[in-house]
């Protein structure tokens, strides 16, 4: 996992390599705020650990 600052908070960022049965490759990682994760949490998905975690901070900058 990673640790980013964001505006004076940490995020606990865990990815996950999770490959779906599909032929879409988009979707194999997965990145979640840890300290956050509930059923309902904002996922970043990504062919690769670094997109996924670029497209959940892209989520979590529009949630603010």
């Amino acid at each position: 996992g990673a640790t980013v600052l964001k505006k004076q908070q940490k995020i606990n960022i865990q990815t996950y390599y999770d490959p779906k049965p599909i032929p879409i490759r988009r979707f194999d990682w997965e990145a979640v705020d840890y300290d956050t994760l509930d059923y309902d949490s904002v996922t970043g998905f990504g062919s690769t650990k670094e997109e996924a975690i670029a497209d959940l901070m892209e989520q979590l900058e529009e949630i603010e």
